[in-house]
C-alpha cells in the first residue's frame, strides 16, 4: 500500500562479549544520532510552514509551495503565528530552501541564512558568536 510503512517488532538484547557490546552501543548511538538528525529536519520544515502561516498563507497554498501534506500544513495553520527568534529562523530556513516569499515583507523580522550557519573556527576559539 503506497504511503504506508510497516515495522516488524522484535525483542533485542545486548550481546555479552565485550567487543560486541562496544559495537552494539555504537550502533545504538548511531541510531539515536540519526533519529535526532531527522527530527531536526522535521522541526525545520514545520517551522517553515508556520512561517508561511505568519505570512497569512492558507494551508492548501503552503502544501503546494512546500510540497508537504495538506494535513501537515493544516496543523501548522492551527498554531499561533511565529514571533521572535522562531520567526527569524523560520524565515531564514524558508529563504535558504525556496528563496524570498512572493509577497512583500510587511514588518516581519528578518534573519539571514548565514546567521544560522555554524561558527567559524576563529569564532569558536574566541568564544563569541555562533549558535
Amino acid at each position: 500500500m503506497a504511503g504506508k510503512t510497516y515495522y516488524q517488532k522484535r525483542k533485542v538484547s545486548a550481546p555479552t562479549q565485550p567487543e560486541k557490546q562496544i559495537a552494539f552501543k555504537k550502533g545504538v548511538a548511531k541510531l539515536a544520532d540519526t533519529v535526532y538528525h531527522e527530527f531536526r529536519h522535521c522541526e525545520r520544515w514545520f517551522r517553515m510552514a508556520r512561517f508561511l502561516v505568519t505570512k497569512k498563507e492558507p494551508a492548501d497554498r503552503i502544501s503546494a509551495l512546500m510540497s508537504i501534506e495538506l494535513k501537515t500544513a493544516a496543523e501548522a495553520a492551527k498554531l499561533p503565528p511565529l514571533a521572535g527568534e522562531e520567526l527569524k529562523e523560520g524565515e531564514a530556513w524558508y529563504e535558504a530552501v525556496y528563496g524570498r516569499p512572493e509577497a512583500p515583507k510587511t514588518g516581519v523580522a528578518t534573519a539571514t541564512a548565514a546567521s544560522l550557519r555554524a561558527p567559524s573556527k576563529q569564532t569558536e576559539a574566541s568564544g563569541t558568536g555562533g549558535s
